[in-house]
């Protein structure tokens, strides 16, 4: 791997793969001429070759480990430069950025990279990653990008308007709350520090590092800041799915100030808080996420290994 990121965990393996791919094609063509070979540039094989060359007709699956804009761009460039003309896009970012009871305010970030990706001609996306949570804030990245990838012409602007618009009147208030996270706390806390807390997280992730040292980019006060654009929505005149959209969103915002509150500061009194809203409302007590991330909300040590969910 990269040495900025921890040169003794992998050795730089792209050349074989490379050469390999050249030599499947060397022995198919006199069978097929129109033939393809396509292989993973994958971590000990993600960055581009320095001797090899890929064959015109491999097709290479570029899988970073580093999301900034910059680092996706020197990425798809350095293995243009090695030769590569045809290339898919197969990151393993949800997970590494997975942060699902949180609103991270990540979207538009990740879409700007999908149309970098589109204009460097992409032959298409392969987003390896658990679904969107229930009762997260994930629901909306996944939508612009799905249907980005039908429509890869329209601006981030047009698919943050479609997915809002179910809820409705209040439409104007749901987008004003998912627009607070991207301004606030995105823009300036976390993407400009995307780097810093990668290395914190170890392994390339995000999500483990920002959960872990949440007191350095989340403050109590943004809840409360966010809690104006929930409650105005709860206002709007709406009924049927659109209102269930908005009680959606109320239970998901309560349930992230808990989380956050929880993991932050820590106390019985704020786990228990977080335990019982997560009963009430059909959460994981104990999610997959947080056992990965090792009892960040300390709900195994208030319940006990044998009364959690796993």
């Amino acid at each position: 791997m990269p040495a900025k990121v921890d040169p003794k965990w992998e050795t730089h393996y792209a050349d074989r793969y490379v050469y390999f791919g050249n030599q499947v094609l060397k022995v198919a063509r006199p069978h097929r001429a129109d033939v393809k070979v396509a292989y993973y540039a994958y971590n000990a094989s993600q960055d581009a070759p320095e001797k090899m060359r890929p064959d015109a007709a491999s097709v290479i699956g570029l899988v970073p480990t580093s999301f900034t804009y910059a680092d996706i761009v020197s990425y798809v460039d350095s293995w243009k430069e090695a030769g590569a003309e045809h290339f898919f896009y197969r990151p393993n970012r949800h997970h590494y950025y997975r942060s699902p009871y949180l609103p991270t305010g990540q979207e538009e970030h990740f879409f700007k990279i999908f149309q970098y990706l589109v204009s460097q001609g992409t032959l298409g996306f392969d987003y390896d990653a658990p679904a969107a949570s229930p009762g997260g804030f994930d629901w909306f990245e996944r939508y612009i990008l799905q249907h980005a990838m039908q429509d890869p012409s329209k601006p981030f602007a047009h698919w943050e308007d479609h997915f809002f618009q179910a809820h409705g009147a209040a439409k104007d208030d749901v987008k004003a709350y998912y627009r607070f996270w991207r301004e606030e706390v995105w823009n300036k806390r976390l993407e400009p520090n995307i780097e810093t807390i990668v290395a914190k997280g170890r392994y390339f992730n995000f999500g483990r590092g920002l959960v872990r040292n949440l007191n350095d980019y989340y403050r109590s006060e943004d809840f409360d800041a966010a809690e104006r654009f929930v409650a105005a929505a709860e206002t709007c005149p709406t009924e049927g799915p659109q209102r269930s959209l908005v009680k959606d969103l109320r239970v998901a915002h309560d349930h992230a100030r808990l989380f956050f509150e929880a993991v932050a500061h820590k106390s019985k009194a704020n786990t228990e808080a977080l335990v019982a809203y997560r009963k009430a409302h059909g959460y994981p007590l104990y999610t997959w996420s947080e056992q990965y991330f090792g009892d960040v909300t300390g709900v195994e040590k208030l319940l006990g290994p044998e009364k959690v969910e796993r």
